[in-house]
């Protein structure tokens, strides 16, 4: 009966949202930044084990939906680096940052390529495990075998024997990410390559879900910001702290090489951080993007950037219009 009263008073607030509503919205947004985060721009059901698993995944209509809604409503569009020079809103108008984590091909192919039709530049924080090595990071590997009913029961079966199943009857894909936020990085690993005769066609979907290097090349050229997000997008309480540190520099080395200089800001992975990460990522960033569901201001601490993830397909225009007033559904 709580959870009802909830969601009654949650929608009841949709209210608030009727048009006209947006000039009061837009008062608390002057003089700030609302950074956005989106992952993958795609049809539904494409590669569908990947939103099923926990990879957000936005249609390119309503991807556009939102770039015209910010449009129409005055927001100026600043990247990052544009933030890192000091560029920020007066105090009579206020400023979007579009932001991309992972780093997949449609991110790209779909997101960047709309994003250059309107001249707004944006930011994609790239896992660099995902450039070229023919090869599903250990998250999306194991999103596809719990999603496959033959790898599944191999999944289990292995789970099992290391005493990793929690319950009986527990749902395959709560299983993987449980165990994307427990098991030690290494042992993950250990897992899928005992999978990987399962997976015959990984180097064809690895593919068509990942970058080649030549995109990042031309999102850069064409006045994109590409920073990191790590190498193998790991859950950081799976790695040790040096292990988190080789894994940035690793990061750091490989976008390096293919884009002719390192990078100069940092997402976390799943935004998990423990005590002294950003000690640690001080060293090699100049910025540190959280998902923390705040406003930028001018005070804002640059190792600790907030933004508002994409929280889902919107009900209704008003919970459209309350998504890019306030981040929040």
């Amino acid at each position: 009966m709580r959870r009802l009263a909830g969601r009654l008073g949650n929608r009841a607030l949709d209210i608030l949202f009727l048009p006209g509503s947006q000039r009061f919205w837009k008062q608390r947004l002057l003089g700030k930044v609302m950074a956005l985060l989106y992952h993958r721009v795609a049809p539904a059901g494409e590669h569908g084990f990947l939103s099923e698993g926990g990879a957000p995944t936005i249609t390119p209509e309503e991807f556009q939906r939102d770039i015209r809604f910010l449009e129409d409503i005055g927001a100026r569009f600043l990247s990052f680096s544009d933030l890192r020079r000091g560029d920020f809103p007066s105090s009579r108008e206020f400023a979007v940052t579009i932001t991309f984590d992972d780093g997949f091909r449609d991110s790209y192919e779909r997101g960047l390529h709309y994003l250059d039709s309107r001249r707004i530049p944006a930011t994609v924080f790239q896992s660099s495990a995902m450039l070229g090595d023919g090869r599903l990071v250990a998250e999306h590997a194991l999103y596809w075998h719990a999603s496959q009913s033959g790898s599944c029961s191999d999944l289990i079966g292995f789970a099992r024997a290391r005493g990793w199943v929690g319950a009986e009857g527990e749902n395959p894909r709560t299983m993987v990410g449980r165990w994307l936020q427990e098991v030690p990085a290494a042992q993950l690993d250990e897992l899928l390559l005992t999978l990987e005769p399962r997976m015959e066609d990984q180097a064809a979907l690895a593919r068509a879900l990942y970058p080649a290097p030549e995109l990042l090349r031309r999102a850069k050229k064409a006045g994109h910001e590409i920073g990191s997000h790590g190498h193998g997008h790991y859950h950081r309480e799976t790695l040790g702290a040096l292990e988190f540190e080789a894994d940035v520099r690793t990061s750091i080395a490989r976008l390096g090489d293919v884009l002719g200089q390192a990078p100069t800001s940092f997402s976390y992975p799943f935004n998990a951080r423990v005590e002294g990460d950003q000690e640690t990522c001080s060293k090699y960033f100049q910025q540190i993007a959280t998902v923390d569901a705040q406003l930028i201001d001018r005070d804002c601490n640059p190792l600790a950037l907030p933004r508002f993830t994409w929280p889902g397909q919107a009900r209704n225009g008003l919970r459209h219009r309350r998504w890019l007033l306030t981040g929040r559904i």
